[in-house]
């Protein structure tokens, strides 16, 4: 479960593209951030994605991606062009094989970066290898069933696209305004572009009625997976957000970290309604394991904000740079390690467990808020004055990675030494973060 916003220039404080997103996940699937110099290969070379291979191109853009730590793919990224993808599980009606010959969705969003200097050209460049590959892939980390076909909110510093797939049928709708996607179709009779053979094809599926104008969400979504995931619940919420007039990185965060009900808001109580998802077991398994905002210019002057941590509203973003080459943390792998997002983890699942006691727990979720608050203000400034030639990249950098990692040591230390009290919350609950935990050492 995931979701992308794209907000336009006219409503940008930065007058540019902006783009974010949220990548739901199994809770124990790391997610890596990863800055990928620009290559040159050889000719007729091969590229080996996460279960096939495909051509190579002979050149390859610089490209900052936040993907699963064991895949090819990724999640979400943005090339030195200025391009930002970010992509979607959605459910159809069309059957999937589930013999791992295709694509996944993010093997063909990390194609496109490399490939593409305008969001136009990424989206022919998907459109290209959705046609000659296919996606039959599964999308799963330890579920190994979980296949599905996706969607993409593809934007450059001038334009926007939403593509929607069912199998190698497609709608593209051309964003005009704020815009978001989440787990479910969500283009209507809207399209701009269809799949020559979209209509016909589901005419013949009857699952249109004759003479009915056709809808492509109506024709090819599969009704009970969009309800499950409340995908058209984040869409309402994540939409209404990106719709506030000067919108800023603190809009963009804010977006991200909100919670259906933020008022009364108890991890153990999550659904799948959130924005900033909570895994709690069956009816909620995926949580947030990492989250991109982008502020889109062109060429090399695009700057991008991650968490490099799950959980957002618990995390601080941190910008990276297309100047100069990134100065990265230790990149995660399947159990807990030293990289900062098995380090942030382990906090997090403390403070989520419901064993510290009060006052404890709340003087620590006070100190976090107050203290992201003023990293994210002191990245600003610093945003600012790389910006305007004054500082280093990787000095902006730096200082938010270790300003982050300092205080996340203090708030481990404070966790773990605070009082502990009998587990209170419903079992289930407990039972499967203590497995989730129990499975990867922590």
């Amino acid at each position: 479960m995931c979701d992308t916003f794209v907000v336009p220039p006219k409503s940008s404080k930065d007058h540019c593209w902006i783009f974010g997103k949220n990548s739901d996940r199994e809770p124990n699937e790391a997610q890596s951030v990863v800055d990928i110099p620009a290559q040159e290969h050889a000719v007729g070379s091969v590229l080996n994605c996460t279960y096939r291979s495909v051509p190579q191109a002979r050149f390859t853009n610089r490209i900052i991606l936040s993907k699963p730590f064991w895949m090819w793919g990724a999640e979400m990224g943005v090339n030195e062009q200025g391009v930002a993808i970010g992509n979607e599980a959605v459910f159809t009606k069309i059957p999937l094989n589930k013999e791992n010959t295709g694509l996944t969705g993010m093997d063909m969003l990390r194609i496109a970066l490399e490939r593409s200097n305008s969001a136009e050209n990424a989206l022919d460049c998907i459109l290209e290898h959705l046609h000659n590959f296919g996606q039959d892939a599964c999308g799963g980390y330890q579920n190994r069933n979980f296949f599905y076909h996706n969607s993409f909110l593809i934007a450059d510093a001038e334009k926007a696209f939403v593509l929607e797939t069912a199998g190698k049928l497609w709608a593209i709708e051309y964003v005009k305004g704020a815009r978001s996607i989440s787990n479910g179709l969500s283009i209507g009779n809207n399209y701009n572009e269809l799949a020559p053979d979209a209509i016909d094809f589901a005419k013949k599926k009857k699952w249109i009625k004759p003479h009915e104008d056709f809808n492509w969400a109506k024709a090819f979504s599969s009704s009970f997976m969009s309800w499950a995931s409340s995908c058209k619940v984040r869409q309402i919420q994540s939409t209404s957000q990106a719709q506030q007039a000067h919108f800023d990185l603190h809009h963009g965060i804010n977006l991200l970290s909100s919670h259906h009900d933020d008022e009364d808001f108890q991890a153990y109580k999550a659904t799948t309604k959130d924005i900033c998802m909570h895994a709690t077991g069956v009816l909620c398994p995926n949580q947030t394991v990492g989250s991109m905002l982008a502020f889109l210019k062109p060429r090399t002057n695009s700057s991008v904000w991650v968490t490099n941590t799950s959980n957002p509203c618990l995390s601080v973003f941190k910008p990276l740079y297309f100047y100069d080459k990134s100065e990265l943390p230790l990149q995660p792998t399947q159990s807990a390690d030293n990289s900062i997002w098995w380090q942030a983890e382990k906090l997090h699942r403390l403070l989520l467990s419901g064993k510290i006691e009060e006052p404890h727990f709340q003087h620590i979720i006070q100190d976090i808020a107050k203290t992201r608050d003023t990293i994210h203000h002191q990245a600003i400034g610093h945003d600012i004055l790389v910006k305007q030639g004054l500082m280093s990249p990787v000095s902006a950098t730096r200082f938010a990675f270790q300003s982050y990692q300092n205080h996340l040591k203090d708030w481990l230390q404070w966790a773990n030494q605070s009082p502990q009290k009998r587990l209170v919350y419903p079992p289930l609950y407990s039972f499967f973060w203590k497995k989730q935990g129990k499975s990867v050492g922590l």
